[in-house]
């Protein structure tokens, strides 16, 4: 009866290290995140974001001050787009405007083979 229960938590635990080895063994580095090469820039009233990169953004999340947010931007390679800042609104639909300072700006965006893009810019 012992020999039983051995070979049972013996099974049980080769299991378990059999799975967590799979587990750690399949960390997939085709859906890293890849920083981008853009530039945003701020005249009062529009975004201005370039697509450095040769490739394009797709359904990109654009983010300012960590709340306002504009989904679903396609942002080809190499252009210039310009972004009216009331297009901007958090979660209440409030709209970014005038009286608000852009402070921090970010993309994230959708690439090609699953991969994700992400952006950073900060203004003091």
């Amino acid at each position: 009866m012992k020999n039983i229960k051995f070979k049972n938590h013996f099974l049980s635990a080769l299991a378990i290290v059999f799975f967590l080895l799979l587990a750690i063994g399949s960390d997939d580095t085709d859906t890293s995140t890849t920083n981008l090469n853009a530039s945003v820039s701020f005249t009062g009233t529009q975004f201005v974001i370039k697509n450095n990169d040769s490739f394009n953004y797709n359904n990109a999340k654009l983010e300012i001050n960590g709340k306002y947010v504009l989904k679903g931007y396609n942002l080809a390679a190499g252009e210039t787009y310009k972004v009216g800042m009331l297009q901007f609104a958090d979660d209440d639909g409030n709209r970014f405007n005038m009286m608000i300072k852009p402070q921090k700006f970010t993309i994230w965006c959708d690439l090609r083979e699953g991969k994700n893009g992400f952006y950073y810019a900060e203004w003091k």
